[in-house]
Parts: C-alpha cells; sequence; structure tokens
C-alpha cells in the first residue's frame, strides 16, 4: 500500500452535498421562483405560499438526506464501521461490493451471511464524492479486514463474477486517493476508481465463495 499523510483516527464518510442533491434543491428553486412570478398581483400572498411551498419542499429534501441516507464512520483504531445502528467490526466484512444504482455507486459492505452491514457513498450520490482520506480510509479497511480474516492480499476469487482481489483493489484505491489529493475530481470518468465499479472485492477465506 502506498504511504499517504497521516490519516485521522476517525473518518467520516456519506458527508457533504453531491451534485444530485444540490440539482435538486436548484430544481425546486426554480419552480419556487416561477410559482412566485405567476401568483404575484393575481392572489393575495400567493408569493409567500410559493416560497413556503419551495422551502418545505427543499426543508424534506435535507430530512431525508439527514435521517434516511446511510451514516459511515471509518474509525481505524477500534478497527470498526460506525454506522446510524451501531458499530461493525473490520472482522465482519467478507465483501464489499462497488455497485450502481439509480441513487449513485455505493460501496456496500456485506457479511458473511450476505447481509449489508454498511454503505459508503462512492459517486453520483446526494454526498459529496470522497476525499482523498475517505479513500485511502477504505484502503486501510480492506487491508485490516483481509489480513485480520486470514485472506491474502493477493488471492484470486473463485467465484464466478467480477471479483477483484484485496491486493488490486487497494492499488486501484490508492492511485485514487492520490488521484484526489493532486485535485483531480474523485468521480471523474477518468478516476482510477472507475475500474472498481459493478466488481466485488472478496474478504472471506476461499475468495468469493460462501462455502
Amino acid at each position: 500500500m502506498v504511504q499517504h499523510l497521516p490519516l485521522p483516527a476517525q473518518v467520516r464518510c456519506n458527508r457533504g452535498f453531491g451534485w444530485s442533491f444540490k440539482m435538486m434543491l436548484a430544481i425546486v428553486l426554480a419552480m419556487t421562483v416561477i410559482l412566485m412570478i405567476g401568483t404575484r398581483g393575481r392572489e393575495p400572498g400567493g408569493a409567500l405560499i410559493g416560497l413556503a411551498i419551495g422551502t418545505s419542499v427543499a426543508a424534506l429534501f435535507c430530512v431525508v438526506r439527514a435521517v434516511l441516507l446511510p451514516r459511515l464512520m471509518i474509525d481505524l483504531p477500534h478497527g470498526v464501521l460506525r454506522t446510524r445502528t451501531g458499530a461493525v467490526p473490520f472482522t465482519r466484512i467478507a465483501v464489499i461490493d462497488v455497485v450502481k444504482e439509480k441513487a449513485g455507486v455505493w460501496a456496500a459492505f456485506s457479511g458473511d451471511d450476505g447481509r449489508t452491514l454498511a454503505r459508503m457513498s462512492v459517486a453520483d450520490t446526494m454526498f459529496a464524492p470522497p476525499t482523498s482520506d475517505q479513500w485511502a480510509a477504505l484502503g486501510q479497511v480492506i487491508q485490516s479486514a483481509a489480513t485480520s480474516r486470514g485472506v491474502s492480499l493477493e488471492a484470486q476469487p473463485r467465484a464466478a463474477g467480477n471479483w477483484v482481489s484485496p491486493a488490486d483493489a487497494i492499488a486501484i484505491i490508492d492511485a485514487q486517493a492520490a488521484w484526489c489529493s493532486a485535485g483531480q475530481r474523485s468521480s471523474d470518468r477518468r478516476a482510477p476508481a472507475t475500474a472498481l465499479v459493478k466488481s466485488s472485492i472478496a474478504l472471506r477465506p476461499g475468495g468469493g465463495s460462501l462455502i
């Protein structure tokens, strides 16, 4: 793993405002202005009603983002992912799937039973793209999880699917962290991390196999 500047003990992910969130707020603002202009002079208090509606919708988006979307803190000294529902030890992480959905690209951490333990925003979500610290912390999670579970970093999964070895994933993530440190956009199509989209990283003995 490439050595970066020392990371904070706890690295908060899923933070900031992504382009989709900003776009929705811009649409709400535009609709509010149109409504205010359209009702001005025709209905008493029409402008205030339009402003109230626009403010309420914008507030609803903020509440959804703050309350319903996943929280994630990578606690490196304690070796856990801190989520809205509790702490998940790195040793419980069996697979990390980098999935592309309508709501953007996410890294989904799953256990041996296939259940999702935590989710990290990667690109095109309502959160800002990960910083170099967040990428570097993810690389440390992979290395720590693989080591603690007795998985060789160079091991190639045997299961069918688009699998990436821990070592290859860490190399890509290190390159992504350096890319961001150089001032490049994390979600740029040329960014190194695009190679991980729609792939899985196996952190269980025997690779991707559940057996």
